[in-house]
């Protein structure tokens, strides 16, 4: 049906993963068998699991909103295995660039 509609992918956002209870699982028992597009899950994925998922064929793509916040440079960080910072939600929407678009790169250059 929704290929019917010109639907190109689906994202799935996972945003009970945030809070640390995944619904990933039943997300794509619901979805995957109903679409036959790319899907894509976001929420609560680091790369290894992101990874994962795709391998096993249950998703096409993994996006990682909430990392790119903290990390400018979030595609190189997951091709190097470096550290991964966590973005901080008390600083969203609040005003400055403070914790928000300040976070330096890897090779300490904005």
């Amino acid at each position: 049906m929704l290929q019917e509609l010109g639907v190109a992918f689906v994202e799935i956002a996972d945003t009970n993963a945030w809070g640390g209870k995944a619904d990933r699982d039943d997300l794509l028992k619901m979805i995957k068998p109903n679409f036959s597009g790319a899907i894509m899950l976001n929420g609560g994925l680091t790369p290894e699991l992101a990874e994962e998922i795709i391998l096993s064929g249950r998703i096409d793509l993994a996006s990682f909103a909430r990392s790119y916040i903290a990390n400018p440079d979030l595609p190189e960080r997951i091709a190097i295995h470096a550290p991964i910072r966590e973005a901080l939600p008390e600083a969203w929407y609040g005003g400055s660039s403070s914790g928000y678009t300040d976070f330096p790169r890897l090779s300490g250059q904005d």
